[in-house]
């Protein structure tokens, strides 16, 4: 049997839970409204990778990361001598900047090999036709909840791979056994 004392800690406990979701928040089934569908998903994710590749458009990425977006990466860091843990990008300007440089003669192509995404978050695998080895990588989206502009990312790669085609053999992986 409960007792006044638990009932009220309920009840407390109960109406901080309402009051934590305020009702424009969710629709009739639950589901956040803001929540990124399939589609806008996917368009973001086609946004970013582009990114990457010739043709990079500033415009683009004004429109789709926010001013304070950040990155990291400890592969990257690694082979531009930062430390790992340290942010490799700490701002939309700064990111722009870098791609304009990067991208001028790169002829990379992405394929995305599986991704998902929930309300506000996109994670992906990826590939890049790269030789002789293959280098693929993970990124990890966060997204802010209500414009779905990209606030942050998380990369990872196969460093290896990377150092192995710029002509570093011993970063070759072994022969199967």
């Amino acid at each position: 049997m409960l007792n006044l004392k638990s009932l009220l800690l309920y009840v407390i406990l109960f109406a901080t839970a309402i009051l934590a979701h305020p009702g424009d928040e969710y629709d009739d089934k639950g589901k956040g409204k803001h929540c990124l569908t399939d589609r806008e998903a996917y368009d973001v994710l086609q946004r970013w990778i582009s990114f990457f590749q010739r043709g990079f458009d500033p415009a683009v990425a004004e429109r789709t990361l926010t001013e304070d977006f950040i990155a990291q990466s400890g592969g990257l860091n690694f082979l531009t001598a930062k430390d790992a843990t340290a942010l490799t990008v700490t701002s939309r300007a700064q990111f722009i900047e870098e791609a304009l440089v990067n991208t001028a003669n790169t002829t990379n192509v992405f394929t995305i090999l599986d991704w998902f995404h929930d309300c506000s978050n996109i994670a992906f695998h990826w590939s890049i036709n790269s030789s002789p080895a293959v280098v693929l990588g993970i990124d990890y989206l966060v997204l802010e909840k209500r414009t779905h502009r990209i606030k942050k990312d998380f990369s990872e790669f196969n460093v290896g791979a990377i150092l192995f085609n710029a002509g570093f053999p011993e970063c070759q992986a072994p022969a199967p056994s």
